[in-house]
């Protein structure tokens, strides 16, 4: 019992820490206190905190508080998004779709895309839309396109409205 009890409190206090880690790099971020930002990211980073994985790779694409480096923001991407941490996922998706830090390709986009899509990401939904409006790594596929720019839409993207709305407008017409 007092095993249990122990492994518990040192679970719940290591993640305590890690939030409040990850809250004063955040801070620091938003302060552009870029070096306090990178330590608190780091740390958190290495113990697989998704959110301090973001950041630093944020960090990194940006070239904030360190020299701009898409190869290691790719790095850290991956990690988050492959805990299902949405912004990472589509991050990926926009490094795939423009070759930042690893070779062009579209299928890989659209498959990153796709992911931060379904949780809710509405510029993946956005981009999503475009990839199949343009046929761009997919078969052109306007009935797919316009899903997508409806989702976007819906989930507050007025750009994405007003593609929807031509692409329904034009679809009617047909």
């Amino acid at each position: 019992m007092n095993r249990t009890f122990i492994i518990l409190l040192t679970l719940m206090l290591t993640t305590f820490n890690a939030q409040a880690s990850f809250e004063e790099g955040f801070k620091a971020y938003l302060n552009s206190n870029y070096s306090v930002a990178l330590t608190e990211f780091k740390a958190d980073a290495y113990k697989g905190h998704a959110a301090s994985q973001f950041w630093l790779g944020q960090m990194y694409e940006l070239g904030q508080g360190v020299n701009q480096n898409y190869s290691i923001a790719f790095k850290w991407y991956y990690k988050a998004a492959n805990q299902g941490y949405a912004t990472s996922q589509f991050s990926l998706g926009q490094m795939y779709d423009l070759g930042r830090g690893v070779n062009q390709n579209s299928s890989e986009a659209l498959k990153w895309y796709l992911e931060a899509a379904k949780s809710g990401d509405n510029i993946a939904q956005y981009k999503l839309g475009l990839m199949y409006k343009n046929g761009k790594g997919v078969m052109q596929n306007n009935k797919k396109a316009l899903k997508w720019f409806g989702w976007a839409c819906r989930n507050g993207l007025t750009e994405s409205c007003e593609i929807y709305k031509k692409l329904r407008t034009k679809q009617a017409s047909s």
